[in-house]
């Protein structure tokens, strides 16, 4: 996703609406497996 530009719209405050360049992304995945019968849980975030 570095590299990429994308072009924000409709946001509230008018003047940030414009093109921006993504300089850096950091992603986050976790997974917790447990035990059959346990709950799930699974974490991804992302970051610009």
């Amino acid at each position: 996703m570095t590299g990429y530009t994308f072009t924000l719209e409709n946001y509230p405050t008018a003047e940030v609406n414009q093109e921006y360049l993504l300089m850096q992304t950091l992603l986050f995945v976790q997974d917790n497996a447990q035990h059959s019968g346990q709950d799930q849980h699974f974490t991804f975030s992302t970051r610009f």
